[in-house]
């Protein structure tokens, strides 16, 4: 695919080492994109808002600890 020569690139550099370029887009779009397509099902599963700025903001420092590791 088109990501492929830079998903090979990030994982030189040490990262994304639990993925293979495919699991890896699915893993995006299933962990860090269904979450708000879904709001509604989100909202009553962790009963917060994630449209809000706060959980936003959370959700996606968990997607990048999750992938990149945790942050300093």
């Amino acid at each position: 695919g088109l990501m492929a020569p830079l998903f090979e690139r990030v994982q030189k550099a040490g990262y994304l080492h639990q993925f293979e370029n495919r699991t890896f887009f699915f893993y995006l779009l299933t962990a860090g994109a269904a979450p708000f397509a879904h709001a509604v099902f989100s909202e009553w599963f962790i009963g917060a808002n994630i449209l809000s700025d706060l959980e936003r903001e959370r959700h996606i420092t968990r997607i990048l600890s999750t992938i990149l590791g945790p942050t300093p």
